[in-house]
């Protein structure tokens, strides 16, 4: 399975808020992810050039002070590669 990895660049906070089942409040964030490639589970994968460098806004739910952190890895879901690789750059997945 091909699953894309880039860097978090930027984090925006939407306001919307939740409260799941342990009683923990969680808020939808907007995520800025700059692509660098393909998971290292296959490394033989190229990213296409097209998409080198290419930010894609994700949609995420946080909670913790490490769900903030920007300039470090993410790695998208399954969905979501396939909808950047079908030319979908501002993914929105809830």
């Amino acid at each position: 399975m091909r699953i894309l990895r880039g860097i978090v660049r930027r984090i925006d906070r939407l306001g919307e808020k939740m409260v799941d089942e342990n009683n923990i409040e969680w808020e939808k964030c907007i995520f800025y992810i700059e692509l660098i490639g393909f998971s290292k589970r296959t490394p033989h994968e190229k990213l296409p050039e097209n998409l080198v460098g290419k930010i894609v806004k994700v949609y995420r739910w946080c909670t913790f002070d490490w769900h903030y952190r920007t300039n470090v890895y993410a790695t998208l879901t399954a969905e979501e590669t396939e909808r950047v690789l079908k030319g979908e750059l501002d993914l929105t997945t809830r």
